[in-house]
């Protein structure tokens, strides 16, 4: 899995990892993050303009947590570039500008993700 814009807060990451999972990650800035996450340095925006994102998206499913509405678009475009499933969440007080298809987990977080074709 690809967490993009990871920031400073890996905790969905790590949690992936203690489950077994290879997680890679992107954000603009290197962070101090669980050193078993492969990061790289990367714009999400410049991805999305390249024709090859980079191997650090050829992943099953490129996901991000808090993503600003600036950056929904760029997540889409490479997603579905690599051929991989996207989903985010957003800021919180910001609604999509993707369409999307929303699911409600039993916390109230709202997961979006490509909606169905």
């Amino acid at each position: 899995m690809t967490e993009v814009a990871i920031g400073a807060d890996d905790t969905v990451a790590a949690a992936l990892i203690d489950r077994g999972v290879t997680v890679y990650a992107t954000d603009i800035r290197p962070q101090g993050i669980h050193p078993d996450i492969h990061l790289q340095v990367d714009d999400l925006v410049a991805a999305a303009g390249r024709a090859d994102p980079g191997a650090v998206y050829l992943s099953p499913v490129i996901y991000a947590r808090r993503l600003p509405a600036e950056l929904q678009r760029p997540l889409r475009t490479v997603a579905e570039r690599v051929g991989a499933r996207w989903l985010f969440t957003t800021l919180g007080f910001e609604e999509p500008i993707v369409r999307t298809r929303r699911q409600r987990l039993a916390d109230g977080t709202v997961i979006h993700t490509a909606p169905d074709r």
